[in-house]
Protein backbone atom coordinates (compact mmCIF):
# COMPACT_ATOMS: atom_id res chain seq x y z
CA UNK A 1 0.00 0.00 0.00
CA UNK A 2 1.63 3.23 -1.14
CA UNK A 3 -0.91 5.72 0.12
CA UNK A 4 0.58 8.99 1.39
CA UNK A 5 -0.99 8.58 4.83
CA UNK A 6 0.34 5.04 5.27
CA UNK A 7 2.72 4.43 8.17
CA UNK A 8 3.17 8.06 9.23
CA UNK A 9 5.41 7.86 12.31
CA UNK A 10 4.19 4.34 12.99
CA UNK A 11 0.51 5.18 12.40
CA UNK A 12 -0.84 2.93 9.67
CA UNK A 13 -3.77 5.09 8.48
CA UNK A 14 -3.19 8.61 9.74
CA UNK A 15 -6.34 10.30 8.41
CA UNK A 16 -8.65 7.46 9.41
CA UNK A 17 -7.05 7.61 12.84
CA UNK A 18 -7.45 11.27 13.72
CA UNK A 19 -11.01 11.51 12.37
CA UNK A 20 -12.11 9.23 15.21
CA UNK A 21 -11.74 12.19 17.55
CA UNK A 22 -15.25 13.09 16.33
CA UNK A 23 -16.70 9.96 17.97
CA UNK A 24 -15.01 10.79 21.24
CA UNK A 25 -16.22 14.40 21.16
CA UNK A 26 -19.78 13.41 20.24
CA UNK A 27 -19.92 10.92 23.12
CA UNK A 28 -18.70 13.48 25.64
CA UNK A 29 -20.95 16.27 24.34
CA UNK A 30 -24.00 13.99 24.24
CA UNK A 31 -23.40 12.85 27.78
CA UNK A 32 -22.94 16.40 29.09
CA UNK A 33 -25.91 17.88 27.21
CA UNK A 34 -28.50 15.11 27.49
CA UNK A 35 -27.94 13.67 30.97
CA UNK A 36 -29.44 16.73 32.73
CA UNK A 37 -32.56 16.32 30.55
CA UNK A 38 -32.92 12.72 31.70
CA UNK A 39 -33.12 13.91 35.31
CA UNK A 40 -36.33 15.71 34.34
CA UNK A 41 -38.17 12.43 33.72
CA UNK A 42 -40.69 12.27 36.57
CA UNK A 43 -41.15 8.50 36.79
CA UNK A 44 -38.11 7.35 38.80
CA UNK A 45 -38.06 3.84 37.31
CA UNK A 46 -38.25 5.13 33.74
CA UNK A 47 -35.60 7.77 34.56
CA UNK A 48 -33.21 5.10 35.89
CA UNK A 49 -33.73 2.84 32.86
CA UNK A 50 -33.27 5.77 30.46
CA UNK A 51 -30.09 6.86 32.23
CA UNK A 52 -28.60 3.36 32.16
CA UNK A 53 -29.36 2.83 28.46
CA UNK A 54 -28.31 6.35 27.47
CA UNK A 55 -25.11 6.04 29.54
CA UNK A 56 -24.38 2.77 27.76
CA UNK A 57 -25.00 4.47 24.41
CA UNK A 58 -22.54 7.27 25.23
CA UNK A 59 -20.00 4.72 26.45
CA UNK A 60 -20.41 2.65 23.26
CA UNK A 61 -19.89 5.76 21.07
CA UNK A 62 -16.80 6.70 23.11
CA UNK A 63 -15.42 3.16 22.82
CA UNK A 64 -16.17 3.13 19.08
CA UNK A 65 -13.98 6.21 18.72
CA UNK A 66 -11.18 4.76 20.85
CA UNK A 67 -11.19 1.30 19.27
CA UNK A 68 -11.56 2.67 15.73
CA UNK A 69 -8.60 4.96 16.42
CA UNK A 70 -6.68 1.93 17.74
CA UNK A 71 -7.56 -0.12 14.65
CA UNK A 72 -6.65 2.53 12.08
CA UNK A 73 -3.42 3.34 13.93
CA UNK A 74 -2.30 -0.30 14.12
CA UNK A 75 -4.44 -2.34 11.69
CA UNK A 76 -4.60 -5.08 14.33
CA UNK A 77 -7.37 -7.65 13.88
CA UNK A 78 -8.45 -7.49 17.55
CA UNK A 79 -8.74 -3.70 17.25
CA UNK A 80 -10.94 -4.04 14.16
CA UNK A 81 -13.21 -6.52 15.92
CA UNK A 82 -13.38 -4.27 19.00
CA UNK A 83 -14.38 -1.34 16.78
CA UNK A 84 -17.08 -3.46 15.13
CA UNK A 85 -18.37 -4.66 18.49
CA UNK A 86 -18.76 -1.18 19.99
CA UNK A 87 -20.37 0.37 16.90
CA UNK A 88 -22.97 -2.40 17.02
CA UNK A 89 -23.44 -1.84 20.77
CA UNK A 90 -24.26 1.81 20.07
CA UNK A 91 -26.94 0.80 17.57
CA UNK A 92 -28.29 -1.81 19.99
CA UNK A 93 -28.65 0.68 22.80
CA UNK A 94 -30.62 3.06 20.56
CA UNK A 95 -32.85 0.19 19.49
CA UNK A 96 -33.61 -0.87 23.06
CA UNK A 97 -34.03 2.74 24.25
CA UNK A 98 -36.76 3.24 21.66
CA UNK A 99 -38.77 0.15 22.57
CA UNK A 100 -42.16 0.51 24.12
CA UNK A 101 -42.71 0.13 26.97
CA UNK A 102 -39.34 1.15 28.38
CA UNK A 103 -38.78 -1.27 31.24
CA UNK A 104 -36.05 -3.25 33.00
CA UNK A 105 -36.32 -5.87 30.27
CA UNK A 106 -34.82 -3.27 27.90
CA UNK A 107 -31.62 -3.27 29.98
CA UNK A 108 -31.68 -7.06 30.29
CA UNK A 109 -32.08 -7.59 26.53
CA UNK A 110 -29.39 -5.00 25.76
CA UNK A 111 -26.92 -6.95 27.93
CA UNK A 112 -27.95 -10.34 26.52
CA UNK A 113 -27.86 -9.06 22.93
CA UNK A 114 -24.41 -7.49 23.47
CA UNK A 115 -23.14 -10.78 24.91
CA UNK A 116 -24.33 -12.68 21.85
CA UNK A 117 -22.94 -9.92 19.65
CA UNK A 118 -19.53 -10.20 21.36
CA UNK A 119 -19.36 -13.93 20.65
CA UNK A 120 -20.48 -13.42 17.04
CA UNK A 121 -18.12 -10.54 16.25
CA UNK A 122 -15.07 -12.30 17.68
CA UNK A 123 -15.79 -15.82 16.41
CA UNK A 124 -17.51 -15.39 13.02
CA UNK A 125 -14.89 -13.87 10.74
CA UNK A 126 -16.89 -12.93 7.66
CA UNK A 127 -19.63 -10.33 7.55
CA UNK A 128 -21.27 -11.10 10.91
CA UNK A 129 -20.81 -7.55 12.14
CA UNK A 130 -21.86 -5.96 8.87
CA UNK A 131 -25.01 -8.04 8.49
CA UNK A 132 -25.94 -7.50 12.15
CA UNK A 133 -25.37 -3.76 11.84
CA UNK A 134 -27.55 -3.44 8.74
CA UNK A 135 -30.34 -5.55 10.27
CA UNK A 136 -30.29 -3.53 13.50
CA UNK A 137 -30.32 -0.19 11.68
CA UNK A 138 -33.29 -1.34 9.60
CA UNK A 139 -35.08 -2.60 12.73
CA UNK A 140 -34.26 0.68 14.46
CA UNK A 141 -35.67 2.73 11.59
CA UNK A 142 -38.82 0.57 11.61
CA UNK A 143 -39.10 1.03 15.39
CA UNK A 144 -38.67 4.78 14.96
CA UNK A 145 -41.39 4.80 12.31
CA UNK A 146 -43.76 3.05 14.74
CA UNK A 147 -43.02 5.63 17.48
CA UNK A 148 -43.58 8.50 15.02
CA UNK A 149 -46.94 7.02 13.99
CA UNK A 150 -48.07 7.30 17.63
CA UNK A 151 -47.56 11.08 17.66
CA UNK A 152 -50.37 13.52 16.95
CA UNK A 153 -50.87 14.01 13.21
CA UNK A 154 -49.68 17.41 11.97
CA UNK A 155 -47.99 18.43 15.23
CA UNK A 156 -44.75 20.40 15.06
CA UNK A 157 -42.95 17.73 17.10
CA UNK A 158 -44.10 14.97 14.74
CA UNK A 159 -43.03 16.96 11.67
CA UNK A 160 -39.60 17.68 13.18
CA UNK A 161 -39.05 14.05 14.17
CA UNK A 162 -40.17 12.88 10.72
CA UNK A 163 -37.59 15.21 9.13
CA UNK A 164 -34.86 13.82 11.39
CA UNK A 165 -35.97 10.27 10.58
CA UNK A 166 -35.71 11.01 6.85
CA UNK A 167 -32.18 12.36 7.39
CA UNK A 168 -31.32 9.16 9.31
CA UNK A 169 -32.74 6.94 6.57
CA UNK A 170 -30.99 8.97 3.85
CA UNK A 171 -27.69 8.89 5.75
CA UNK A 172 -28.03 5.13 6.15
CA UNK A 173 -28.71 4.73 2.42
CA UNK A 174 -25.73 6.89 1.44
CA UNK A 175 -23.42 5.29 4.02
CA UNK A 176 -24.60 1.79 3.11
CA UNK A 177 -24.04 2.46 -0.58
CA UNK A 178 -20.53 3.77 0.09
CA UNK A 179 -19.81 0.73 2.25
CA UNK A 180 -21.00 -1.66 -0.48
CA UNK A 181 -18.89 0.14 -3.09
CA UNK A 182 -15.88 -0.05 -0.79
CA UNK A 183 -16.39 -3.76 -0.14
CA UNK A 184 -17.16 -4.97 -3.63
CA UNK A 185 -15.65 -2.44 -6.04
Amino acid sequence: ENRPDSNYYGIQELHNTWTNIAYILVALILCMRQTPKLYQIEDSRRRMISMVLFGFYCWAILMTGITSWWFHATLLFVAQKSDEFFENCAILSVFYMSRKPLCLASIYWTVVHCGILFVGVFTVQNLFCEVHLVVMVLCGLFNLRMRIAELTHGSAVKNEIEQHAMVCAGSFAIGGSAWLLDMFA
